[in-house]
């Protein structure tokens, strides 16, 4: 099922209204890449699949896009290694045509989360044809064994 960009605008707007997502994180940038390079909207297809996708993760992916969510949890943990909180760290990129470009105008923070955000969704543009909608909504207590290991 396909979102409207308004539909879209209004769940962004209740999150940011319920205090869920603070204005100008990374999240809405992370949303705004993976809509470049996918079509998709990164909340409804991806923030609760498989067993990486979304907060927290364990176990191991259960295919290749999860294996991205795996991948982008692991540059998230390197970036706050670095004293920096990628969650919600705002940063500035342009896209043109599917490519990202992290702007090296910015604090070593905001370009290393850039940086993570623009592997994911490049990798989740890649993994686009062995995306499985019955690993959306993952129930995540299906995933067994050990947390994140990097």
């Amino acid at each position: 099922m396909q979102s409207s960009p308004r539909m879209r605008n209004l769940l962004l707007a209740v999150l940011l209204a319920c205090g869920l997502l603070p204005a100008g994180t990374s999240i809405l940038e992370l949303e705004r890449m993976i809509r470049s390079t996918t079509g998709k909207s990164a909340l409804l297809s991806y923030s609760w699949y498989g067993c990486f996708c979304g907060i927290g993760g364990r176990g191991t992916p259960v295919d290749p896009t999860d294996r991205c969510c795996q991948a982008h949890d692991c540059c998230y943990r390197r970036v706050r290694e670095g004293k920096c909180s990628p969650l919600i760290t705002p940063y500035t990129f342009a896209t043109d045509d599917g490519h990202i470009t992290c702007s090296n105008k910015q604090s070593w923070c905001e370009r290393e989360t850039c940086l993570c955000d623009k592997a994911v969704a490049l990798c989740f543009a890649s993994t686009l044809p062995s995306y499985s909608h019955s690993y959306r909504f993952y129930f995540k207590l299906k995933c067994q064994g050990d947390k994140l290991q990097c």
